[in-house]
């Protein structure tokens, strides 16, 4: 253990003084909203700024026009390219937003995450500009009032620099070898009751690149491990784990691109399949295998052979091979379809292995004014010791711009269709399937549902947006409700965004917690004081349920300030509380917990947290994550070369 960690150690060093020498910038190519291709080094003639979003990420969004604003202002020497990291099933979503404020940028997507490997991105929004010959010249995490003014200047002070660059800058700079990586060194002190509360893990990605091809290897050491989803009982401090948890090579050629190794995939929405990699939650579904995908013009095809570890023996493999393929028959009209075959491990008396066939359409309309899509699929499952088993899925979206105003409409239907890797629109803005508890929480089981959205951006100052969904099961005993509801304004020094969601569920196949109801109003403003930005956000959160007859009514109040404090250094304080009654607030046990963000050297950050939290998603010191229920220290330390 001692010699592991005196490697680690020494690996940081060391990683710490070679990220203060310039980074490259990998190539690639993904598509827009009509199916183009874009690839980075046709348009790296001229200054190009790379910004990662999400649709989900409020830093993200808040980011956005100022973006567009330089894409308008510099566009005879800039290039904006927005890469947007959302679940495959959100895309059309994001689309939506960027289209209907009228966005000047080019939005591209990339359901795979292959660019959040060449970028180093841990958290939305991450910004960077490439400039010609593929130098990275600068980078941003996160997004804070103000922060436009330093991208904007990183900007200018290159486009001055512009001619004494381009006469140092490497030609061909896609066609030389280098190294490229990113090492996270995390160290956490746990307060819980167990005999385990120290833990040490860092994580090695590197890649080689050499013209068109890449590889890359990601090295883990966890000492010991630290599943922060496991009971404290099964957490052991002998479990010291270490091992090459991602091994990879591809080619990413014009119209050819092949991976060998670990790989994430998609087709169409994610209906099909949608393996992939979520560090925040702890979730790998990657395959082992080969994936190798063809694009010519408006036609694309690709193939995959993998297997992943099956989830109660993983001693065994479970098989995945598959097809998928779209054609873009014109700019408006797109027809795709997919064929998958899912061999699953079973601990049977006659048989070992069960098998899934899905055969899987999809279509899509893109005009000025409308967006229609639809996909439906349909699977067989075989078994040898209960009879075989159909399902099927359809989803269908549809957008419709009318001036200021987008209207939106959703609706799903699914039956037996539940998979490992698939993953299903939910089609409710709280991302929940309609029970929390037995068959009616997988979304495949038997749901189907619909959504109806009205976004209002009457200027560039004001957003106001209604979403409302109801979901129920075959036989009407199982139910739910979801409401959302936002106001923007922005004005010339600050910014108030107000939200309201409720979220209601019955479900009469159970006797416990039939009935369960969620109110979530929150208020939140950022502003700048002392030319310094400071962000207010206050929830108040309300939880009620019904409990063997008996009704229960708990509140959670939240209130969180985030700060700079000095150049790009801020802090985070976030605190909450739980109780059932007004008398019981001196008896509840609150949480509070403070970060601060750090960036120490170029390419190095920390990250230091103390206290307690309650998890979820996260967002603060301007960038958003999943995060566990915590109490204790984490310390996070990001080296990017």
């Amino acid at each position: 253990m001692k010699k592991i960690m005196i490697i680690i150690m020494l690996l940081c060093l060391g990683l710490l003084f070679a990220s203060e020498k310039q980074q490259q910038a990998g190539d690639f190519q993904l598509q827009d909203a009509d199916g183009n291709l874009v690839r980075l080094s046709d348009v790296n003639d001229k200054l190009v700024l790379i910004d990662f979003w999400a649709s989900w990420c409020a830093p993200c969004k808040k980011a956005l026009p100022h973006l567009s604003s330089f894409q308008e202002k510099y566009a005879d020497d800039l290039v904006v390219l927005a890469i947007n990291i959302d679940k495959p099933r959100h895309q059309s979503k994001a689309q939506a937003y960027i289209k209907s404020n009228g966005y000047l940028f080019t939005n591209l997507f990339d359901p795979e995450q292959v660019t959040l490997k060449l970028f180093n991105v841990v958290n939305p929004p991450r910004t960077i500009l490439v400039a010609p010959g593929m130098n990275i010249v600068y980078t941003h995490d996160g997004y804070k009032r103000g922060d436009e003014i330093e991208i904007e200047e990183n900007i200018v002070k290159w486009l001055n620099m512009k001619p004494e660059k381009e006469a140092v800058a490497p030609e061909g700079n896609a066609g030389n070898f280098y190294i490229s990586g990113m090492n996270k060194l995390a160290y956490v002190y746990r307060t819980a009751e167990d005999s385990l509360h120290h833990y040490i893990d860092n994580e090695l990605s590197f890649a080689a690149n050499y013209n068109k091809f890449r590889f890359g290897m990601t090295y883990n050491g966890e000492l010991p491990k630290y599943d922060r989803f496991a009971p404290d009982e099964y957490l052991d401090n002998s479990d010291i784990k270490h091992e090459w948890v991602e091994r990879y090579g591809e080619y990413n050629g014009e119209n050819l691109f092949v991976r060998a190794g670990n790989y994430e995939t998609v087709f169409g929405s994610g209906m099909v399949i949608h393996a992939y990699n979520n560090t925040d939650m702890n979730v790998d579904e990657r395959l082992d295998g080969v994936q190798m995908r063809i694009k010519y013009d408006n036609f694309m095809l690709q193939g995959i052979y993998g297997s992943l570890a099956n989830k109660e023996y993983p001693e065994y493999d479970d098989v995945v091979t598959g097809a998928d393929f779209s054609y873009n028959l014109s700019k408006m009209l797109t027809l795709g379809g997919s064929t998958l075959s899912y061999r699953s491990y079973v601990n049977g008396i006659d048989y070992q292995y069960n098998r899934r066939d899905v055969f899987d359409g999809r279509i899509s309309i893109n005009t000025k004014i409308i967006e229609l899509s639809a996909e439906y699929a349909a699977n067989k499952k075989y078994w040898d010791i209960v009879e075989d088993l159909e399902g099927s899925a359809l989803f269908g979206n549809m957008n419709l711009y009318l001036g200021k105003f987008r209207f939106t409409a959703a609706y799903k239907d699914y039956e037996n269709f539940n998979q490992r890797l698939a993953e299903l629109p939910t089609v409710n803005h709280c991302e929940e399937p309609i029970a929390e508890y037995g068959q009616w929480s997988l979304p495949g089981y038997d749901e189907e549902g619909v959504q109806g959205i009205i976004s209002w951006k009457p200027d560039d100052k004001n957003e106001l947006e209604l979403n409302y969904s109801e979901g129920w099961a075959s036989d009407d005993n199982v139910s739910q409700s979801d409401f959302y509801g936002t106001y923007k304004h922005d004005f010339a020094s600050w910014g108030l965004n107000a939200e309201y969601r409720q979220m209601e569920r019955l479900d009469d196949s159970v006797e416990e917690y039939k009935w369960n109801k969620e109110i979530a109003p929150r208020l939140e403003a950022d502003f700048m004081i002392a030319a310094k930005p400071v962000l207010v956000r206050v929830e108040w959160k309300r939880q009620q349920h019904d409990n063997y007859g008996e009704e229960e009514d708990y509140s959670e109040p939240l209130f969180q300030v985030d700060f700079g404090i000095y150049k790009n250094y801020s802090l985070s304080v976030l605190s909450s509380l739980k109780f059932q009654n007004d008398e019981d607030i001196t008896k509840s046990e609150g949480k509070l917990g403070v970060e601060l963000f750090a960036p120490i050297w170029e390419h190095t950050d920390i990250r230091l947290f103390a206290g307690s939290e309650k998890g979820g998603k996260v967002c603060r010191n301007g960038v958003c994550n999943d995060q566990s229920p915590f109490e204790g220290i984490r310390l996070d330390v990001t080296t990017r070369f």
